[in-house]
């Protein structure tokens, strides 16, 4: 038994799952108020292209089109209406929480952590942005995977296979919205930094 709560532990996986479970039982999702002016504008996109219309022909978006076209999937299954579509955004929410608590997890302890993202949740707005249909938090969702997979390929005999899927989920965070691009100088450094200190370190030196 103590194992497997270790193994939970580890994981990670009481995070997002306590998070949404909070958001959805005391968190207001099926206020038909905007949250933010861009909800409106967001679905009116996904509807649109639900619909058959085309972006930047006869969709004006000045953002790429990931996140609209995967909300007009979402409305295809779950149906075409407010509540389901902050559910998707909740869901972005969790595993943002998720992977920022796992990447934490590798050089803080547990306690450290822990106040690191409650100290996030109780900011100015995280809540509301939590659950509003913007793209912002699904672009940092997948920006932290993006971050996590490349610390997992770090003395990993999988290395390739970590930093193409760390690639991957980068990928789909620009093409929901281009301000990621400014981390890639940063993971690539990181990865050069690391690369240079195996390769020249005190081993080698020794």
């Amino acid at each position: 038994m103590m194992k497997f709560i270790q193994c939970v532990l580890k994981s990670g996986v009481l995070v997002p799952f306590i998070f949404f479970i909070l958001m959805v039982s005391t968190f207001p999702i099926d206020n038909l108020s905007e949250f933010d002016p861009d909800e409106g504008t967001n679905l009116m996109r996904a509807y649109l292209y639900g619909k058959g219309y085309e972006f930047y022909s006869e969709i004006w978006t000045d953002h790429p089109p990931l996140f609209p076209i995967i909300l007009s999937w979402w409305f295809q299954v779950f149906g075409t209406n407010i509540i389901s579509a902050r559910i998707l955004v909740l869901i972005f929410s969790s595993i943002f929480l998720w992977m920022l608590y796992m990447i934490m997890r590798r050089s803080s302890s547990l306690p450290a952590t822990i106040a690191g993202l409650l100290f996030l949740v109780i900011s100015f707005r995280f809540i509301r942005l939590s659950a509003s249909v913007m793209i912002a938090i699904p672009d940092l969702s997948c920006l932290m995977i993006s971050i996590y997979l490349m610390l997992l390929s770090l003395n990993n005999k999988h290395r390739t296979l970590f930093i193409l899927s760390s690639g991957i989920a980068m990928t789909l965070s620009l093409q929901i919205k281009l301000f990621s691009a400014v981390i890639i100088p940063v993971m690539a450094g990181y990865l050069i930094f690391d690369f240079l200190a195996k390769t020249f370190g005190p081993k080698t030196i020794s």
